[in-house]
C-alpha cells in the first residue's frame, strides 16, 4: 500500500509527524511526500476520464485538490500512463476510512514482521 502526503495548508512544510501517520504504521505501507502536488492532477484527470467512460467514480473537476482521500488500487497495478483506475475511493475524513485500510492490509499476502 502506498500513502502519498501533499501539502494542503500553510503549515504543511513537510511530511506529517508520527502522531498523524501512526494509524498506518505498518511495514507494508510505503510513504511518499509529494511536495509539488504532481500526483493529484493526474489522479483527478484520470477519474474524470473514467467517469466519462461510465465508471462509478467520485465527481471531480479539473483543478480539484484532493484532501483527506484514501484510494485503493488492486494488487500488482502499475502506476504508468494513463494513471491506473482505483478500485475504491474513501473521500471523507481519513480516520473514517481507516477500518477499510486495515481490512485491505489484512488481505495482502505479505504479512508484517512480528
Amino acid at each position: 500500500m502506498q500513502v502519498v502526503w501533499i501539502p494542503v495548508i500553510e503549515t504543511d512544510k513537510g511530511p506529517p509527524e508520527a502522531s498523524v501517520t501512526a494509524p498506518l504504521d505498518d511495514p507494508r505501507v510505503e510513504w511518499y511526500w509529494d511536495e509539488k502536488r504532481l500526483l493529484v492532477p493526474r489522479m483527478v484527470e484520470r477519474t474524470i476520464q473514467l467517469r466519462a467512460m461510465g465508471r462509478v467514480v467520485p465527481q471531480l473537476e479539473p483543478g480539484d485538490l484532493l484532501w483527506d482521500v484514501i484510494v485503493s488500487f488492486e494488487p500488482g497495478i502499475l502506476w504508468e500512463d494513463p494513471f491506473p483506475a482505483a478500485s475504491w475511493y474513501g473521500m471523507e475524513a481519513v480516520f473514517n476510512t481507516l477500518p477499510f485500510v486495515e481490512r485491505r492490509l489484512k488481505e495482502t499476502s505479505i504479512q508484517p514482521a512480528p
